[in-house]
């Protein structure tokens, strides 16, 4: 929210790193953040957007007992959506409201830079 993009994208790599092989709630939220900051940077949003992907078309994305199963997005979006085109705007939350509730994803496939990602591995490098 401080757009301290270039202090972020190391602390977001890390948190990714650590999350490797046990993929849960937590997860997709790192990736929701570095997806944004991508798109603030006008970089591609392929690899974040297939992974946030591939982690939504699991059965289930787990939470520790100790995190919150919900996470409040809006502001977020809101201090970033100057720098953010409409349709990203638009991404960024709807990608929001299906990691609170998984059966909201269904209102992604209406987006066309959702309907065309693909899936990508989890264990694909992050572009720095």
């Amino acid at each position: 929210m401080q757009r301290k993009l270039d202090e972020a994208k190391p602390l977001l790599a890390r948190a990714w790193h650590l999350k490797r092989g046990a993929h849960d709630l937590t997860s997709a939220r790192v990736v929701w953040v570095r997806l944004a900051v991508a798109m603030l940077e006008c970089a591609s949003p392929r690899v974040f957007l297939g992974q946030l992907k591939s982690l939504l078309e699991l059965p289930e994305l787990p939470a520790r007992a100790d995190i919150s199963t919900t996470c409040v997005y809006e502001p977020i979006v809101a201090s970033l959506s100057s720098g953010l085109d409409t349709g990203d705007v638009e991404l960024l939350k709807r990608i929001a409201a299906a990691l609170n509730s998984r059966h909201r994803a269904l209102t992604l496939v209406a987006l066309p830079k959702w309907r065309t990602a693909r899936s990508v591995s989890l264990n694909s490098r992050w572009p720095e």
